[in-house]
């Protein structure tokens, strides 16, 4: 009898934990859906389609360096973090590693910007534009919004990130008035998550009494190479949700860029919300492996992803007026497009955690490795046979995630984890 109330209160203290991290992130997510919806139609007429089309196209070809800097540390070192929370001089040593990494890995990023400058025209002929949007990858290496969440504390992560970006929208709609004014969209962009970075360290210190020291480079080399595997995933599975942006720019202009950015980060900010049911069961499902309730979350999951989607496709002429004005019409088609990652990029994320929990690191990289083979393959087919549209990369995108959401299901059974997708859902 007493070993069933422990373990009825052990659940309740469990679920609350979740029901905590997820209430937290969704109030974050809820707010950096607001925000844009507030900026992003300011800065599309004030700073019109093309040059805003080119701050977007910038800041997606410098994003790569934020995947590079974070290195997978997200997942690896937020399951560290987990289960070590209760080792203070653990914790002080992972803490240290992740970020000596981080800085090391940020040095690499800058000589390989120094060598996109002289490479690539659109760097070179914006060069300010460009340095200003790679200084903002400042704010990956020092902000520790991995602790947190491994320590499952979304408090600060939601209130540090909250004020910057109040900070952030603050300083848009007070010194951005012309287009001629583009280039202090990234300075106030990295001006507001820097404070919040420092805040975030700042808390670090003095709620957790964790301490910076150096690291011996065997304990580096250690973090670094657990984190190979999830940085090339993290790579591959960028480069599905981020390069449209740039074979669009490459190949279709700026004004394109602008179309289907509108697109993506209306479905982006509903996403992050999905996404968010990841990460506040990721520490728990990697401590306890409950592979029943992760069946469950995808189940309910993709019925809510339908629903949304369907929501989107209903609205998607209002969402566009609202957001971009009449001038941005040719963003509705891609935007009921883009509505299916709804259903299928959050069922993605959920399938894959089994294999990151039980340590399949290496079959987990290998198929995300050939699903952007296949989206590659898909836009290079378009190109050579001059098919590439907007549309048409779009689509191309949606094809990729039904052929990996299948890909990774199949994997889960054929390594013996199937039972985490595949359970019973209708059990209680």
């Amino acid at each position: 009898m007493l070993n069933r109330y422990r373990e009825l209160v052990g659940k309740i203290k469990f679920n609350k934990t979740i029901l905590k991290s997820f209430t937290y992130l969704s109030i974050l997510q809820v707010l950096n859906m607001i925000i844009p919806l507030v900026s992003y139609p300011y800065l599309i007429r004030v700073l019109e389609t093309e040059a805003y089309g080119l701050v977007i196209y910038i800041t997606t070809v410098v994003s790569y360096f934020s995947i590079l800097i974070n290195f997978g540390y997200q997942l690896t070192a937020t399951k560290k973090i987990a289960q070590n929370r209760h080792r203070p001089k653990k914790l002080n040593e992972i803490f240290s590693a992740v970020i000596i990494c981080k800085l090391l890995l940020f040095l690499c990023s800058a000589i390989i910007f120094v060598g996109l400058v002289f490479v690539f025209e659109a760097f070179s002929k914006n060069l300010t534009l460009a340095i200003l949007c790679f200084i903002v990858c400042i704010n990956d290496v020092i902000f520790p919004g991995w602790f947190f969440q491994g320590v499952e504390n979304m408090k600060y992560i939601t209130i540090i990130n909250a004020l910057s970006r109040f900070i952030s929208l603050a300083l848009v709609f007070i010194f951005i008035s012309k287009p001629e004014d583009y280039l202090l969209v990234p300075v106030f962009n990295f001006l507001g998550s820097f404070g919040g970075a420092i805040v975030g360290w700042y808390n670090v210190k003095t709620q957790y009494s964790v301490k910076f020291f150096i690291v011996p480079f065997f304990k580096i080399r250690h973090y670094f190479q657990d984190s190979v595997a999830v940085f090339a995933t993290n790579v591959t599975a960028v480069i599905k949700d981020r390069s449209s942006i740039i074979f669009i720019g490459a190949l279709l202009g700026n004004q394109q860029v602008a179309y289907y950015y509108l697109a993506n980060r209306v479905i982006n900010t509903i996403l992050a919300l999905f996404f968010n049911v990841s990460a506040a069961i990721f520490p728990n499902i990697a401590k306890s492996k409950d592979h029943s309730m992760l069946a469950k979350t995808i189940y309910y999951t993709f019925l809510l992803g339908l629903a949304c989607c369907l929501g989107i496709v209903f609205l998607s002429s209002f969402i566009v007026k609202l957001y971009g004005g009449q001038q941005m019409l040719p963003a509705i088609p891609v935007l009921q497009i883009l509505s299916l990652t709804l259903v299928f990029s959050p069922v993605i994320s959920l399938v894959g955690l089994p294999l990151i929990v039980n340590s399949k690191y290496g079959v987990y990289y290998r198929s995300v490795i050939a699903t952007t083979l296949f989206y590659l393959v898909c836009n290079g087919l378009l190109y050579l046979f001059d098919l590439a549209s907007i549309y048409t990369i779009t689509w191309a995108l949606i094809f990729t995630l039904l052929v990996e959401l299948v890909n990774r299901a199949y994997i889960c059974k054929r390594v013996g984890l199937g039972h985490w997708i595949f359970s019973d859902t209708t059990k209680k």
